[in-house]
């Protein structure tokens, strides 16, 4: 069975993990570390033994959670090592996938440990920022400046050009002002990032949420990426900003102000309807299927109209469901409780958005459909409309399904590179455009096209 390991998340009651206490600096740059560079709960296992495609691993009180991502080392056969999804799990032993190894008793100092993402850290342990690990990502890197008594504050960071973005009291989250340990949890792949905090340490009412986040577009654009952070006390408010230039020029301010143009927001975002689904799950309330229901987020461009549809946020959705009818954190296992068509046969965890919200998490993944075709090949060539070569639209399909899975533009020399791809047997087909309105040729095909290896 497909049990991808790309979306990975993580929460403060693991066993290892960091701490969060309210008004010290640097705690949140802590956690973010753990989660995405790091990893933490390293343990020695007892034993891994497979049988019939399945891992057992045994350790006694490992403290890992179901449905959660470790990365193991140390084991021989050396398929048995790298990231694993927890299958099934008691206190003393966790499963995971193991199709194509054989039985037997693994070998080595066999360690195991809450996976880190992969993100790579730049900085100091009060002001950092972190790069995205996908080479499918934008150009944007996440800053925390965390040098504040009860607050951090965030950014987007050009990878190239080293501008900031976003970089004010609107973009953030509170820590608290106390040094009382506050709840977090984090969700993240190989692009984007949420971010959880309970701020007020109540555990009902005072989570807050920030997203770093690469849209999924309704059009291509490579350098789209999303920050919202509810440390203002608007939603949206002066706290949220799209990045879709070398220096975001064009998409906001310094503060990026809801009130003057330009500027974007949720559709959607917030909204509850009381009531609806207050026996959730159980099936006995009237007009409810028991079922979880929850939507797409919608990035438009504008406030007050007209709108334009930029594009899907990846991996959160939002609830249509009375605010307090799941408690926050919890994992939703069975996948026949979730009715949204995108999330059909995954595992979701509800979040309390402020107050008066809920919201989801996909943690089963992964949150781009087309990332299970990264890899380390290439198909590249030269695009020509009758032998003369120039600037021509061009789609990357997957032969078996015609899935559209990359599209680019040519250079004005014919060039053009589908990198980063994976190798498959039955190959891809390109689909060359000609991009004129007025008198249009049929578009050029090539089929069963084999990638080579990135140089």
């Amino acid at each position: 069975m497909y049990n991808p390991v790309e979306v990975c998340w993580f929460d403060g009651d693991m066993a290892g993990a960091p701490t969060l206490p309210g008004n010290t600096t640097g705690a949140l740059i802590n956690v973010v570390d753990a989660c995405l560079v790091n990893g933490f709960n390293s343990q020695t296992l007892t034993t891994l033994v497979v049988s019939g495609g399945v891992a057992t691993a045994t350790k006694t009180s490992h403290g890992f959670w179901d449905h959660t991502v470790v990365q193991i080392t140390g084991a021989t056969p050396a398929d048995l090592n790298g990231k694993k999804r927890i299958t099934r799990i008691d206190a003393n032993s966790f499963t995971f996938d193991a199709v194509g190894i054989a039985n037997g008793t693994a070998t080595g100092t066999i360690i195991a440990k809450m996976a880190p993402v992969g993100w790579t850290k730049t900085g100091t342990s009060t002001n950092a920022y972190y790069t995205k690990p996908s080479p499918m990502a934008t150009p944007w890197a996440f800053q925390i400046d965390d040098a504040y008594t009860y607050y951090a504050y965030f950014a987007g960071r050009h990878i190239t050009t080293g501008a900031t973005f976003a970089y004010s009291t609107g973009s953030g989250l509170p820590r608290g002002s106390t040094t009382s340990i506050k709840h977090w949890s984090l969700y993240a792949d190989g692009r984007t990032i949420h971010l959880i905090i309970d701020s007020t340490g109540t555990r009902t009412t005072g989570y807050r949420h920030a997203t770093f986040n690469d849209v999924i577009g309704f059009v291509n654009n490579p350098n789209l990426c999303y920050l919202h952070a509810n440390y203002g006390t608007g939603v949206p408010s002066t706290n949220q900003v799209q990045m879709d230039g070398a220096a975001a020029s064009g998409t906001g301010g310094a503060t990026p102000d809801y009130n003057a143009p330009p500027r974007s927001a949720w559709r959607g975002y917030g909204v509850v309807y009381t009531g609806y689904g207050t026996s959730l799950l159980d099936g006995s309330a009237a007009g409810s299927d028991g079922c979880f229901h929850v939507s797409p987020i919608e990035l438009t461009y504008g406030v007050g109209g007209p709108y334009e549809s930029r594009g899907i946020l990846a991996g959160m959705f939002f609830s249509l469901h009375d605010w307090d009818c799941v408690p926050h954190g919890t994992v939703l296992s069975n996948v026949n409780w979730v009715r949204t068509p995108q999330l059909r046969g995954h595992k979701i965890t509800v979040v309390r958005a402020a107050s008066n919200g809920m919201i989801a998490i996909d943690i089963t993944g992964p949150w781009y459909p087309t990332d299970r075709y990264e890899g380390n090949y290439r198909i590249y060539g030269t695009a020509k409309k009758q032998g003369a070569v120039g600037r021509f639209p061009l789609a990357l399909m997957v032969k078996n399904s015609g899935q559209i899975i990359r599209q680019t533009l040519s250079a004005a020399d014919g060039s053009f590179a589908f990198n980063n791809i994976d190798y498959l047997y039955q190959g891809y087909t390109v689909v060359e455009y000609d991009g004129e309105v007025t008198d249009p040729l049929n578009a050029a095909i090539a089929d069963l096209v084999t990638p080579v290896a990135m140089p």
